[in-house]
C-alpha cells in the first residue's frame, strides 16, 4: 500500500480500521512504522502498531473517555490499593515496592485528596478524580494504558504511575512464566509494541512540538 499526503496528513492508501476510518496522522513516521511493521497485511486482530492505531482511531482519539469510562470505572473499584487491601502488595504480579508512598506523592501533585487511600472509596474516586485526570491525558498515551490493561491487566493505580512517569513501562513485563514460554513472550511482545508506539509520537514531539 502507498503513503500519500493530503492535506498534511500522511494516509495509507485503501487501508481502513474496523471501524471504517481512514489509517491517516500528520506524523509521517507513525503510517511509515505501521507500514513497515505490517509487510502489507493489516489485521487488527495481529497485535502490532496497527491494532493499537485501530484501538486510537477508533475508540479513542476524539473521543476522550466514551467508549472507557465504565471499564475504567471497574478498574478503580477492582484495584487493590484502592479497595483498602492491606495485602495489596501482594495481590498483584507487577513490582509493587513503594507503590503506596508513589500513590499518595501523585495525589498529592494532582489535588487528589489522600483519604481517598486512607479511606477507600474507590467508586468516588474514579467518578470525582481519576476521571478527570485521564480525561486529560493525551490519546495516544491513553490509548498505551488501555493497551496494557487489556493485554497485561495491569490495574489502575500503576498505570497511573506509569502515566505520570513513577512507574516504569519495562516493570510490566513481570509476570509467573517460564522464560521460554509463550505466556511470557506475550508479556514481552505487549510492552516493546507499547514501547515503540510511544516513542514514535515522543519522537514527533521533539521535532515539532506536537505528538500528532
Amino acid at each position: 500500500m502507498a503513503i500519500i499526503e493530503k492535506n498534511g496528513n500522511f494516509y495509507l492508501e485503501g487501508v481502513k480500521t474496523p471501524g471504517k476510518n481512514a489509517v491517516y496522522s500528520s506524523n509521517r513516521n507513525l503510517i511509515e512504522r505501521i507500514e513497515e511493521t505490517e509487510n502489507g497485511v493489516y489485521k487488527a486482530k495481529k497485535f502490532g502498531l496497527f491494532s493499537m492505531y485501530c484501538t486510537y482511531r477508533d475508540f479513542i482519539d476524539g473521543f476522550g473517555l466514551m467508549y472507557v469510562d465504565e471499564a475504567f470505572s471497574e478498574m478503580t473499584q477492582n484495584d487493590p490499593f484502592f479497595t483498602g487491601e492491606p495485602d495489596a502488595e501482594n495481590m498483584l504480579q507487577f513490582p509493587t515496592d513503594g507503590v503506596r508512598e508513589k500513590l499518595r506523592s501523585l495525589f498529592d501533585s494532582l489535588g487528589i485528596p489522600k483519604s481517598f487511600l486512607d479511606t477507600p472509596d474507590p467508586k468516588n474516586l474514579y467518578q470525582n478524580q481519576v476521571s478527570s485526570v485521564l480525561s486529560k491525558i493525551p490519546s495516544e498515551k491513553l490509548t498505551a494504558f488501555v493497551i496494557l490493561n487489556g493485554h497485561l491487566q495491569a490495574p489502575m493505580s500503576l498505570l497511573l504511575l506509569f502515566l505520570h512517569d513513577m512507574y516504569t513501562i519495562e516493570d510490566f513485563k513481570s509476570n509467573p512464566y517460564q522464560f521460554d514460554s509463550k505466556e511470557n513472550a506475550h508479556y514481552y511482545i505487549t510492552v516493546e509494541v507499547v514501547k515503540s508506539w510511544l516513542e514514535i509520537f515522543e519522537t514527533e514531539k521533539e521535532k515539532t512540538g506536537y505528538s500528532k
